[in-house]
């Protein structure tokens, strides 16, 4: 539960984009960031990395976050 929080603090922090309480956005790549982080914290087996192209219909906020052209 802590290690969830942690992880969740330094998301936002990192500046990413809650999508949802479990779901992060990040336009740009950032695996291996993500790997070392989960690992060091014991995580890996429960946290999953999705490479999309498209998230849906939040797609302009999202792009909006970021200053992303649309």
């Amino acid at each position: 539960h802590n290690q969830r929080n942690w992880l969740r603090k330094k998301l936002i922090n990192l500046g990413f984009y809650m999508l949802q309480k479990s779901v992060f956005v990040f336009p740009y790549p950032c695996e291996d960031e993500l790997v070392y982080i989960c690992s060091n914290l014991n995580i890996s087996d429960y946290v999953d990395i999705l490479i999309a192209d498209s998230v849906g219909f939040k797609e302009q906020e999202i792009k909006k976050f970021f200053q992303l052209k649309s």
